[in-house]
């Protein structure tokens, strides 16, 4: 995660926020489906693993700073660590899978790849971060973000 930090950790301040988030999530969906659903090598597998362990960190990170400065302090601290919380209970809840529901992999691949478009649903409709609105000095639409997300946390 740390080399994915270096890599794309700059990119969410210089093209914004949701941009990078989406780009981050949609070629994990991609990287996922495709070793899901066309698996053909172990070479394929490991190549997609990496890919997605590079992007973890525009998917947590980014995610968690963008949460951050859109969310009340309150509500923030508690979706970032229930969104860390998830993402750490993946093996425990893949073990559970396994023991009492079924022992195809595929089914379990298939809910995580349907869990894994719903943020990327979620980020069209969510503003670009104030902040980052403010830091390129687009004040008109730092001013509508701001609107749109009080309207949201009322």
């Amino acid at each position: 995660m740390l080399i994915g930090s270096i890599i794309f950790g700059p990119f969410g301040d210089l093209f914004g926020r949701i941009p990078v988030l989406r780009v981050g999530l949609i070629i994990s969906i991609l990287l996922f489906g495709f070793n899901t659903y066309f698996q053909s090598s172990l070479i394929q597998t490991y190549v997609c693993f990496f890919g997605l362990g590079l992007l973890s960190s525009v998917r947590l990170n980014l995610g968690f700073i963008y949460g951050a400065e859109v969310l009340k302090e309150k509500t923030a601290n508690v979706v970032g660590s229930l969104a860390l919380s998830i993402d750490a209970f993946t093996m425990i809840v893949a073990s559970i899978f396994f023991m009492y529901i079924s022992k195809s992999w595929l089914e379990l691949y298939t809910i995580y790849f349907s869990l894994l478009v719903i943020p990327l649903l979620i980020s069209f409709i969510m503003p670009e971060s104030p902040k980052y609105l403010l830091q390129k000095k687009l004040f008109t639409q730092a001013r509508e973000s701001f609107n749109r997300i009080a309207r949201m946390n009322s």
